[in-house]
């Protein structure tokens, strides 16, 4: 187990607070290990107010010989007070993928004060290209949905975006790594849900 503490400089270590604290299961290795950590960003805030997020992260985190996976989650997280997950995979020197939940209001300036759902679903080859599609829901799109792809080549630039919803679209759909969208499926997209619900 480990932590990172922090108190006021005009305080002594006996009035410390964790900021961080995590812990490496039993076995670990230079090369593989498990483990989960924490960030307190309300206990931060507290104690700087200068430090402007708040709320909580926390990550579960898997590495072995193979590659690396770790889910991650936004707990009321300011100052916006929104929650996310995300779910990460890379195999060494292979593709890898993310899925993401946010709940937040996407259009805090012009829509009604709800949060939408965005889930989105990227991956990408080992010379890095690769593909984002993100569905959006509830709030103010209501029983619609809104749909957008984005594809990047080798360099990370942008080859293809699409807003299937609006209808704007740009660049050459062929360039993409990935011919045909692709979305978390049901389990996952669940479980994440899940950890925004807190």
């Amino acid at each position: 187990t480990w932590d990172f503490e922090q108190w006021n400089k005009d305080q002594s270590h006996e009035d410390a607070l964790n900021i961080v604290a995590g812990e490496v299961d039993p076995g670990a290795t230079r090369d593989a290990s498990t483990g989960r950590f924490v960030v307190d960003f309300s206990t931060i805030h507290a104690l700087d107010p200068t430090e402007q997020a708040t709320g909580e992260f926390a990550v579960d985190y898997d590495i072995d010989l193979d590659g690396v996976s770790g889910t991650a989650t936004f707990t009321d997280f300011g100052p916006t007070h929104f929650g996310a997950a995300y779910r990460y995979d890379q195999t060494f020197g292979g593709q890898g993928s993310m899925d993401l939940i946010l709940d937040v209001d996407l259009d805090p300036a012009m829509g009604s004060g709800l949060d939408e759902q965005l889930v989105m679903h990227s991956r990408w080859m080992p010379d890095g290209s690769g593909r984002a599609d993100v569905r959006v829901s509830g709030g103010d799109l209501g029983e619609a949905e809104g749909f957008a792809t984005e594809c990047w080549d080798t360099s990370f630039e942008v080859v293809y975006a699409l807003e299937a919803h609006t209808g704007a679209e740009e660049g050459d759909a062929s360039l993409c790594a990935f011919e045909l969208p692709e979305y978390p499926d049901e389990e996952t997209e669940q479980e994440l849900a899940m950890y925004t619900e807190r």
